[in-house]
């Protein structure tokens, strides 16, 4: 999971200097806010990958020191909830 974030963080292209004239800054506009939109989506996958890596971690680390399984399910309590198209869990 850690490579997943780190890969995230090397998928955005870096933010080059505008050389366009004022007549075409309009469109740079919308797409340096589209830029900054799927900027701000990246980092919240990234939270929320961190979040969940954090949580295995413990749960891990808990688990090694306890052998005591219930850490581990606590941990992924989170995927029992999810129900199908019928309702289902």
């Amino acid at each position: 999971m850690l490579i997943l974030i780190i890969s995230l963080t090397h998928s955005l292209p870096p933010s080059l200097p505008s050389t366009r004239t004022a007549e075409s800054e309009k469109p740079q506009e919308g797409a340096e806010a589209e830029l900054q939109s799927t900027q701000q989506a990246v980092a919240d996958r990234q939270q929320a990958a961190f979040v969940v890596c954090e949580r295995m971690f413990n749960a891990l680390l808990a688990w090694a020191t306890t052998r005591d399984v219930r850490y581990l399910l606590a941990a992924q309590r989170s995927l029992t909830a999810v129900q199908n198209q019928q309702g289902d869990t």
